[in-house]
């Protein structure tokens, strides 16, 4: 499956194209490095996506197309869900720690948080490579891409619907003074 552009992906969510312009259109500080350039245009698109889309919509479109959702992860998750088939999902949560995904931490039997990363000293991500923006910080729906991740694996190995609420925190957003940390909703 080919990753989807963040604009085409904003289209496949039926935003306006007027919108999709303003978005994609938005001034920033070229690089002549690639990875620099990236973490300098994502900062400024996704600002200027929090400012004019809706965050669910957001949501939607940065999770869409998450990176590492193939691999040992894939077979982890997909072995979890075949082995644990017969079991309740209260069963498979308290089983999750057999599978190398970030340990949910329940705040009621619907919503629950994930460290999805708790490196402090460079963001982990393979698109930015530790380039951060330059006299900027990145937006936290950046790391909705990751929780995308999260949630495709964890809808894999519960057998649930699950919904990303929210990012808490992020290495990018906070300086590398706070972990990632995303909120999910089991939507069943």
């Amino acid at each position: 499956m080919r990753k989807l552009s963040f604009e085409e992906s904003l289209r496949k969510y039926e935003v306006d194209e007027e919108i999709i312009n303003k978005i994609m259109s938005v001034p920033y500080d070229k690089d002549e490095n690639r990875r620099q350039n990236q973490a300098n245009f994502m900062c400024a698109v996704l600002k200027k996506s929090e400012e004019l889309l809706d965050n669910d919509v957001l949501i939607k479109v940065r999770s869409e197309s998450p990176c590492a959702i193939t691999g040992k992860t894939l077979e982890n998750s997909k072995k979890f869900a075949k082995d644990n088939a017969d079991k309740s999902l209260a069963e498979k949560i308290e089983l999750l720690h057999m599978v190398s995904l970030a340990t949910p931490q329940f705040t009621d039997e619907k919503y629950f948080e994930v460290v999805i990363c708790n490196r402090m000293d460079v963001c982990p991500c393979p698109c930015l490579r530790g380039c951060k923006p330059k006299d900027d910080v990145m937006p936290l729906s950046y790391c909705y891409c990751c929780a995308g991740n999260i949630r495709f694996h964890y809808q894999k190995v519960l057998g649930a619907k699950i919904r990303i609420v929210k990012m808490v925190s992020t290495i990018t957003s906070s300086n590398g003074t706070k972990p990632c940390i995303a909120v999910f909703e089991i939507v069943k």
